[in-house]
């Protein structure tokens, strides 16, 4: 079978009905496509290429050697070995010193999910750890901050798209540790590792 790829950025798609508008802070867009050779191919690797988002917890190893770690977990807080679900979390374990508030992870929560015929994604935002009666969010980024994966078919050609909105230090702690701490990684995912891991995920996501 003859099909062509190309990975290379394609941001025609981050404005979709998930993505919410940029007010504040700072956005980050990553995606990477695959064409194929008929829409009938296209079809079946957009069912895997969702496949692959929906386990969330392959993602490390989709996005290669420097991702952070994701699991996911229910509203009970247990790990679980599935299919992403609205109302789940995802717990990141990112490279450097993790947050005390978060025992030493950041968390996000899935907040919408769409799955239509050409369409899957969801967004998250960041959230206290499941089962706890924290109000503000265990995270490096504050509640104000998104972020959406989303995987379109158009055609032949199936595109992942990842859209940061947003995002903004978390100030939302009493802990100056992990004040310091929120302020020194939201910079440095700001200023590259936020676009490197996403990209490096959107292209694994559409690798063949």
């Amino acid at each position: 079978m003859n099909e062509n790829e190309n990975r290379n950025t394609d941001n025609s798609n981050v404005s979709g009905s998930l993505v919410p508008p940029q007010r504040s802070g700072k956005a980050i867009d990553a995606s990477a496509f695959a064409v194929l050779s008929t829409e009938k191919t296209a079809n079946f690797f957009f069912e895997l290429v969702k496949n692959r988002m929906q386990h969330v917890n392959s993602w490390s190893v989709i996005a290669g050697k420097l991702s952070a770690e994701f699991q996911l977990v229910n509203k009970e807080g247990l790990e679980v070995f599935r299919k992403a679900q609205e109302g789940d979390y995802l717990r990141i374990d990112v490279m450097g010193p993790g947050g005390t508030s978060g025992k030493g992870y950041d968390w996000v929560k899935i907040e919408e999910l769409s799955d239509d015929a050409d369409m899957y994604g969801f967004r998250v935002r960041p959230s206290s750890q499941p089962a706890t009666n924290r109000s503000g969010p265990d995270h490096f980024y504050d509640d104000e901050s998104t972020s959406t994966f989303q995987v379109i078919r158009k055609g032949q050609r199936v595109v992942v798209t990842i859209s940061d909105r947003n995002i903004k230090p978390n100030n939302d702690t009493a802990n100056v540790v992990d004040k310091v701490r929120n302020h020194m990684v939201a910079w440095a995912a700001r200023a590259r590792f936020s676009e490197i891991q996403w990209q490096a995920l959107a292209e694994g996501l559409v690798s063949r």
